[in-house]
């Protein structure tokens, strides 16, 4: 009988995607400082994805706002692609992760587990 193992990001490599999305994160500040007033930080984890391959969470901390612009959800959709493409160009594949974006409400993980400036 098979027995289930969970794939997951080696550590070396994780280390490496993190260090890659805070870069990426902060190239998009940078580009886009107003950005910085809607997303407070990131947090990135690893593990599988529904169908048992290697993932990669990006979690973007907002703050949360009764409603929303158009243009601060252009830009958060601008954010995930930026940071998704980028990785993809830096070579993450879904054998070593796959990137799955979320905007999450800063409250859901508090400050003392939030980066600003890496993952």
């Amino acid at each position: 009988m098979d027995t289930y193992r969970p794939r997951f990001v080696p550590p070396h490599e994780a280390e490496a995607i993190k260090e890659s999305v805070a870069n990426l994160f902060k190239q998009f500040l940078e580009a886009h400082p107003e950005v910085s007033s809607i997303v407070r930080g990131l947090r990135v984890e690893f593990g599988e994805d529904f169908s048992g391959q290697p993932a990669i969470w990006i979690y973007f901390l907002v703050n949360e706002t009764p409603s929303p612009s158009i243009e601060d959800g252009a830009r958060l959709n601008e954010l995930a692609t930026f940071v998704t493409t980028g990785l993809v160009q830096k070579g993450v594949t879904p054998t070593t992760g796959w990137p799955y974006v979320s905007f999450v409400s800063f409250q859901v993980f508090g400050p003392h587990q939030v980066s600003r400036g890496s993952a």
